[in-house]
């Protein structure tokens, strides 16, 4: 059993994050919400490798841009998953799918040099 102190912090832990989702939903209506890219467990900015499950997401994103040629993606949205993607000593490859592996880092490339060849257009 918690003792009471735990039982206590993790109430107001709770109250807080309804009290914080209040406020989102508020600002969502209003059309001025706006969310950092954290991790809500440590607080960091989201970074691959960091969570398996993010990891899959981001991959999945990118991989469902990549299959409408990058049409719909923000120049802050790609901006994001190549930050997100940046470092490659990430342990974020699951050894036992290396087809979508490969086709994760076509895509990662494909959204470089889409962003480059942008960069040259203008």
């Amino acid at each position: 059993m918690p003792s009471a102190d735990t039982e206590t912090l993790y109430l107001k832990s709770v109250n807080r994050t309804v009290d914080q989702y209040r406020v989102d939903l508020r600002d969502l209506r209003a059309g001025k919400l706006s969310l950092e890219n954290k991790d809500f467990d440590t607080g960091k900015h989201t970074t691959a490798g960091e969570y398996k499950l993010t990891d899959e997401a981001y991959a999945k994103l990118l991989n469902k841009l990549s299959d409408q040629k990058f049409a719909t993606t923000t120049p802050a949205l790609r901006q994001n998953i190549l930050t997100f993607f940046q470092s490659p000593a990430a342990p974020i490859w699951d050894k036992k799918k290396p087809e979508e592996n490969a086709k994760t880092l076509r895509n990662l490339e494909a959204l470089k040099a889409l962003q480059i060849d942008q960069v040259a257009s203008r």
